[in-house]
């Protein structure tokens, strides 16, 4: 008989055999492949049974009924004010807590037609069938997730496309912009000059500026220089949000609220 803890809320005449309905438990649950041990103090129980993922916290208690007490009234007259809780022999197998979150049900007890140990193999298969949907419903919350990464990484690399396309498009728009710009100022520098040919002392005031005017367009104009495809920057999360609709740019369990 396996040992544990005394934790059963049982009678001292009752506790061999309350033990040896854990023990029977235990053994057909180790049978099968699961494991079985004391529980811990915290769990309020006198065996914890594991099951694949799924952990069951079980017991036995005893059924107790209220009676007089056995100490008569000091006097005749008194009325009998004490009572006392006395053991009926009738005991319960109660799995405490269960980590399946399957609901079902806890407990089962001596009956007049039954007694508990004839209810240990249903109780077993109770705990069975909630670690097996424990295991069903984490096996389907896997691929969920598994499916939202695989869309969450296809959304991630259409938003990096769509943010290499809009950094380009900013960068040829900026080029545009400087090679208009420089081709302004050279057009203004042709007009200031042609203004001032003929005054030399006003063309000698203005030479200094409009040749650093000159250099400065030269500088300014992208098609004076080598031309290729931008480097591809690295995008922070934050620059794929806008790409990425109700989706966040930090994971696929991440929420995005815009």
């Amino acid at each position: 008989m396996l040992q544990f803890p005394q934790r059963m809320q049982v009678c001292p005449e009752c506790a061999p055999r309350a033990a040896r309905i854990l023990s029977a438990l235990a053994i057909a649950a180790i049978r099968l492949g699961h494991i079985a041990e004391p529980a811990a103090e915290s769990a309020h129980a006198a065996v914890t049974l594991t099951l694949a993922d799924s952990r069951y916290d079980v017991t036995v208690v005893e059924d107790f009924e209220t009676a007089p007490a056995a100490r008569a009234p000091k006097y005749t007259w008194q009325r009998v004010t004490d009572f006392d809780q006395a053991p009926t022999g009738r005991l319960s197998l109660v799995i405490v807590s269960r980590t399946d979150k399957a609901g079902g049900r806890t407990t089962w007890g001596d009956r007049k037609r039954w007694r508990l140990e004839d209810k240990l193999p249903e109780a077993l298969a109770e705990m069975l069938r909630g670690s097996a949907a424990a295991q069903q419903a984490k096996a389907v919350a896997e691929q969920a997730a598994a499916e939202r990464r695989a869309r969450w990484e296809a959304a991630i690399l259409d938003a990096r496309a769509r943010f290499m396309q809009a950094h380009r498009a900013e960068v040829l728009r900026s080029q545009v912009q400087a090679w208009r710009l420089a081709d302004d100022i050279a057009a203004f520098c042709d007009a200031a000059e042609h203004a001032v040919a003929a005054d030399p002392q006003r063309a000698a005031s203005a030479t200094p500026w409009l040749e650093w005017a000159r250099d400065y367009a030269a500088g300014l104009d992208p098609t004076r220089g080598p031309l290729a495809m931008p480097p591809a920057p690295e995008p922070q999360p934050w620059q794929l949000q806008p790409y990425l609709g109700n989706l966040s740019a930090y994971g696929p369990e991440s929420t995005y609220r815009g």
